[in-house]
């Protein structure tokens, strides 16, 4: 090739490239913000790459092109919002789109440029293809979250059409409460809602008390013609009188299981004692004045001993997790190296090998795996963690895409909070007057 022929091809390449800048061309681009130009009325990187960011399109001797606003938004799943609007630039008679969007279950929108998300989490591709050229598209990303979920799922007294109940517990997973419905032992689960377990002989009424790691094991009280006694359940169908007929521990109560059921601690007429699959009751008086917890692996009792907090095992004996402030112990980890409880003041303790004290609050529980706990400052529930501090979870249920009224004294009583730190049962007052009512969260 001779060099006057290339210099005049650079000078017509230069040229068409300045004249022709946003209406096509060879890769020409759409206005500002926008990308993934067609070549010969193919899309360069499919018009994804640069649509999800902000997608106008021109080229293949068409002077056409479309750009799409806003260029990425985000919303929940299942019926989530977002407004799109295409500008057309270099129609000659027809400036109007059809919207759609790229794969299946992604969602919906109409043609007045309106999404409505479906039920599958992810980034998704909306297109706007010209309706005076159909090889013209702008495209634009919407990003798809989980929502989260508030389910009020019973009631102290039955109010509001919810069924009568109480709880007392969650497991660690956090998709089993446990409790009582009407006067039956029961635990609730989201999929299955309320079922009631069976009562020994001679029982007529009950509730559970605690739970641990999925719900396999529980324990709580029955009550019927012989009188009051512990109780243990397996959702294996198994169900057990602890006291073996004996009046001595009739009137032992429980407060928590082991994950493998094999260890309850608990009280009989105040005084704390262990119960053993093997060994049966043995008093812990010389340790504790009173029991609240025992760990996972039911090798640490935590509580208290007059006004100071305790923890006590069989091989390191006892000691005070918070010496000179903790009052009492209210939860223990699996292996029982973290410990929460109330301290002096009406404040928190948190300790893993060293202290760390927080705010004032009121505690009620704590993860199994030790890495959150769940308390109130004033009407409002706390999650805590060591990473994340206190966060208000009326603001995380806002953030997260719950939009229904929040329920003013949200967890006005008491909080329960499984490993993930994402499954959380609560209860308020709102919504019923005297009534309780027990709120089951999922956050995303």
């Amino acid at each position: 090739m001779s060099k006057s022929l290339s210099f005049w091809g650079l000078y017509a390449a230069l040229f068409g490239a300045l004249f022709f800048t946003g209406c096509g061309g060879n890769g020409g681009s759409a206005p500002s913000g926008s990308q993934g130009g067609e070549t010969g009325g193919g899309t360069t990187g499919g018009g994804t790459t640069g649509g999800t960011t902000g997608g106008g399109s021109g080229g293949g001797g068409s002077s056409v092109s479309v750009f799409v606003t806003p260029t990425t938004n985000t919303t929940y799943v299942n019926g989530g919002k977002i407004q799109y609007t295409a500008i057309v630039y270099g129609a000659k008679s027809n400036k109007t789109v059809t919207w759609s969007v790229e794969g299946d279950d992604h969602g919906t929108i109409d043609q007045d440029g309106l999404y409505t998300s479906g039920p599958v989490t992810g980034l998704f591709t909306i297109v706007a293809t010209s309706n005076e050229d159909s090889t013209k598209r702008g495209t634009a990303g919407a990003e798809v979250k989980d929502r989260a979920s508030l389910i009020y799922f019973g009631s102290s007294n039955g109010g509001g059409g919810l069924p009568q109940s109480l709880i007392y517990d969650l497991s660690d997973d956090g998709r089993t409460v446990v409790g009582q419905l009407g006067d039956q032992p029961a635990y609730w689960t989201e999929n299955n809602g309320w079922q009631t377990l069976s009562l020994p002989s001679g029982q007529t009424t009950g509730y559970v008390i605690a739970t641990a790691d999925i719900a396999r094991h529980m324990v709580g009280i029955t009550d019927g013609s012989r009188g009051k006694i512990p109780t243990y359940w397996t959702t294996f169908g198994e169900v057990r009188d602890l006291s073996n007929g004996s009046s001595e521990f009739s009137d032992f109560v429980p407060v928590d299981i082991s994950n493998n059921g094999r260890v309850i601690v608990g009280q009989k007429l105040g005084v704390p004692y262990r119960w053993r699959h093997e060994l049966g009751f043995e008093k812990l008086s010389a340790y504790f004045s009173w029991i609240y917890c025992v760990s996972g692996d039911g090798k640490v009792i935590g509580g208290k001993y007059s006004t100071y907090a305790r923890v006590w095992d069989d091989i390191f004996g006892t000691r005070n997790p918070a010496p000179g402030l903790g009052t009492e112990v209210r939860d223990l980890s699996f292996t029982g190296d973290v410990v929460a409880g109330h301290a002096s003041f009406g404040r928190q303790f948190y300790e893993v090998n060293k202290y760390a004290v927080t705010s004032p609050v009121t505690h009620f529980d704590m993860s199994g795996n030790g890495t959150w706990t769940m308390s109130r400052s004033g009407f409002w529930a706390d999650r805590w963690s060591n990473t994340t501090k206190f966060q208000k979870v009326n603001e995380l249920l806002a953030d997260s895409g719950y939009v229904d009224s929040l329920p003013y004294d949200l967890f006005w009583q008491s909080g329960f909070i499984a490993d993930d730190g994402k499954r959380i049962v609560g209860v308020t007052t709102q919504l019923g007057g005297s009534s309780l009512r027990y709120m089951y969260i999922v956050l995303p």
